[in-house]
Parts: C-alpha cells; sequence; structure tokens
C-alpha cells in the first residue's frame, strides 16, 4: 500500500473508533443511556397499570359510598352484617353454617 492509501486508512480507523467509543458511552455510561430508557420504560408501564387499577378500585367504593349515601335499606345491611350493630329492642342470633 502507498502512503496515501495508509493515511485514509489511518483516518478511517481513527473515524471508526470514535464512533465506536462515542455509541459505547451513549448507550452505556452516559446518564440518559439506552439500559436506563428500557429499565424506566417498564417502570413507566408497571406505574400506569397501578393507575389503572387504583381508578377500577376507586370507581367500585365510590359506586358502594353512593349506595350506602342514597338507599337507606343498603346502610342498615351494612351495619348489621359487618359491624353486628341492632336495634335496642332486638335479639341477634348468628348462625354458622358448615
Amino acid at each position: 500500500m502507498n502512503a496515501k492509501g495508509k493515511r485514509i486508512l489511518n483516518k478511517f480507523n481513527i473515524c471508526a473508533t470514535i464512533v465506536v467509543a462515542f455509541s459505547i458511552y451513549v448507550i452505556f455510561i452516559s446518564d440518559y443511556n439506552y439500559l436506563k430508557i428500557v429499565e424506566y420504560d417498564a417502570e413507566i408501564k408497571e406505574l400506569k397499570m397501578q393507575i389503572a387499577a387504583t381508578r377500577d378500585s376507586f370507581k367500585i367504593y365510590e359506586k358502594k359510598l353512593n349506595a350506602l349515601d342514597s338507599d337507606p335499606e343498603t346502610l342498615e345491611k351494612v351495619v348489621r352484617e359487618e359491624y353486628q350493630m341492632k336495634r335496642k329492642n332486638e335479639d341477634v342470633y348468628i348462625v354458622n353454617e358448615k
């Protein structure tokens, strides 16, 4: 090879080395590297799923609250079943089914 060809090959090697080094820096070392971006995307996806689940449970509890506020029979049922409350002149018998 002549001197001109060696110079061109040497410049190409330097450029290729710089590109490879920059790529490695961007992918693995920098603050916003590809691995962190993938990790953050997975975390965002998980948090969005948690938000959706929380919204669903919020809607369920909101419906229950509205039922308790608007329907006195539902309120009485919940109070009697969950809190074992009774009126003053009542006797309550608890039957355990097997």
